[in-house]
């Protein structure tokens, strides 16, 4: 535990090395991030509690899908995005052997 804090010891720290400095400030980097967002979090309070109750009484006025469709439309777009991923693949291999029969000729 000492040896973590001497090596981040602001006293310490060469200002000519960039290392050190760089070091310094990849600790302390996040402690004011952290300071920074815990100071707009509480200063905006209000605001976010009032964002999430309103965004809470949105998502109850949704007429929401039946459990069955849902089901069925996630189907269909995986399906959907399986077939494209292949189409795509077909298709990328395809003109690559094209382009080694027109352009690449074998010897």
């Amino acid at each position: 535990m000492n040896e973590f804090l001497e090596k981040i010891n602001p006293l310490d720290i060469n200002f000519s090395d960039k290392n050190s400095i760089l070091s310094w400030i990849g600790h302390i980097a996040p402690l004011v991030i952290l300071a920074i967002f815990s100071f707009l979090v509480f200063k905006y309070r209000k605001f976010i509690a009032d964002f999430l109750s309103k965004t809470i009484k949105e998502l109850k006025l949704i007429d929401w899908l039946e459990r069955n469709k849902t089901y069925k439309y996630t189907f269909y777009t995986l399906l959907f995005v399986v077939f494209s991923t292949i189409l795509i693949l077909v298709l990328d291999q395809a003109f690559l052997k094209l382009r080694n029969l027109v352009i690449l000729p074998s010897v």
